[in-house]
């Protein structure tokens, strides 16, 4: 079988919608039961963030990150990994 013509991009359920830039911050993480976990960002986009901790988020969960220097950012667990999680920004409700 012949490479020609292959891409090396990445399966189109993997394409990101949105540029992810590298931000190592420091902080901690609050998941729905209340308990708080020290964690980091590794990198960060206008729609999620991934998120190195001890602890994993369930997919679906609603995690909220405290990020120095940064601030509050809130989202859901849409992705584990071996190191952590990745959430999706949630949109602040608009009354």
């Amino acid at each position: 079988m012949s490479d020609q013509g292959r891409t090396n991009r990445p399966p189109a359920d993997r394409i990101r919608r949105s540029r992810r830039v590298k931000v190592a911050a420091p902080g901690r993480l609050m998941l729905s039961s209340k308990l708080e976990y020290p964690c980091r960002s590794l990198d960060v986009s206008d729609s999620g963030a991934l998120i190195q901790a001890q602890v994993k988020g369930l997919l679906g969960e609603v995690v909220v990150v405290y990020l120095d220097n940064v601030g509050r950012i809130e989202g859901r667990v849409v992705r584990a990994t071996n190191s952590g999680f990745a959430i999706e920004f949630s949109a602040p409700s608009v009354s």
